[in-house]
């Protein structure tokens, strides 16, 4: 039977012993002490008890101390008991953080344990991005597939404190002079509840736009304070945006992560003669199919895996108008033509 009592427990139990001695002391002492000169016990017999009567002042003083040495104690405990877990947390950080420097890729170049090290310090970051796109032919674009994006995804805040994020949504023009860059909807949302909800062509949401160089670029001004999980937070902060461009028949898009990333979920909807490939994993039970009463395909990804900060997801797709000069790439050929992945 084990019978050792926690360090827990006996610290606690020292904290409440101090409190009770302190309150003893600071309220006990001087009435003691009156008692002590006024009414002297008789035991003490008659030269004790006047030399306590001649030296009042002395025991008064000694009441005093007494008294404030009480007052002493009892801020020490409440002290102890307030500042004691943050002092034992930031040991415990501070040691663990000399443990992961000294052990954390112990093998590797000093650039490659500094970024280790960055990622210990990620507070906000983004969890289960969903990125849905339709991929749709235009006669009035010749040359061009018109490419919407929906993206959503939630925020998260691995620190101890509040974090702020700044909503921001960009698109870039095909061609700086064709300026058909748009955002068409942005919004955010707290436990399921709308913050705010923007859709072209409304005028708040215009009011928010600014283009320069050929991107048009959304910023919200209200920043939104991120509570910690580490503090038991529930609350669930999604962002929400649809945007449009055309792009040409045969390229490569690359989405790249701002903020440290964990799952994505991309399904992409597209005309029949068009193939896409992209670098995400591929969901084998969802097969590319033709949806009911539609033409086209609708295919999706998934990734389970962690993206940090400008890591890129590409997506290659390429129109077979019936010319083999044009024919969809193989597998092979993807591969080759991939391109090479942030630094």
């Amino acid at each position: 039977m084990n019978t050792k009592v926690s360090p827990n427990w006996i610290f606690g139990f020292l904290i409440f012993a101090t409190m009770v001695v302190g309150v003893a002391l600071r309220f006990a002492s001087p009435a003691i002490a009156g008692r002590l000169v006024t009414h002297p016990p008789k035991f003490l017999g008659t030269h004790v008890t006047g030399a306590i009567q001649r030296h009042r002042d002395i025991i008064d003083g000694s009441a005093e101390i007494a008294k404030g040495l009480g007052e002493a104690l009892f801020i020490a405990a409440v002290l102890a008991a307030i500042v004691d877990p943050y002092a034992k947390f930031r040991l415990g950080k501070e040691i663990g953080r000399e443990i992961a420097h000294e052990t954390a890729g112990q093998h590797l170049p000093d650039e490659l344990r500094q970024a280790l090290e960055r990622i210990q310090d990620i507070d906000l970051y983004q969890l289960h991005m969903i990125i849905d796109i339709t991929l749709d032919k235009v006669d009035a674009v010749p040359g061009y597939l018109k490419w919407q994006t929906d993206l959503l995804y939630e925020i998260k805040n691995a620190s101890w404190n509040k974090h702020t994020f700044e909503h921001r949504v960009s698109i870039t023009d095909s061609a700086a002079e064709r300026h058909d860059g748009r955002i068409i909807a942005v919004s955010h949302s707290v436990d399921n509840k709308v913050q705010y909800s923007f859709t072209d062509p409304s005028p708040e949401l215009q009011y928010l736009l600014t283009r320069t160089d050929g991107t048009t670029l959304f910023k919200h001004p209200d920043a939104r304070r991120i509570a910690s999980t580490r503090l038991a937070s529930t609350h669930k902060y999604e962002y929400a945006s649809t945007t449009e461009h055309f792009v040409p028949h045969s390229e490569i898009q690359v989405i790249q992560v701002h903020y440290p990333t964990v799952g994505i979920d991309l399904t992409v909807h597209h005309p029949p003669e068009v193939a896409i490939h992209t670098s995400l994993q591929y969901v084998d039970e969802i097969k590319p199919k033709t949806p009911d009463g539609e033409v086209g395909h609708t295919t999706r990804w998934q990734s389970e895996r962690a993206y940090l900060t400008n890591e890129h997801i590409w997506i290659m797709y390429e129109i077979d108008d019936g010319n083999p000069d044009s024919a969809q790439m193989s597998d092979s050929s993807i591969s080759q033509t991939k391109p090479a992945p942030a630094g």
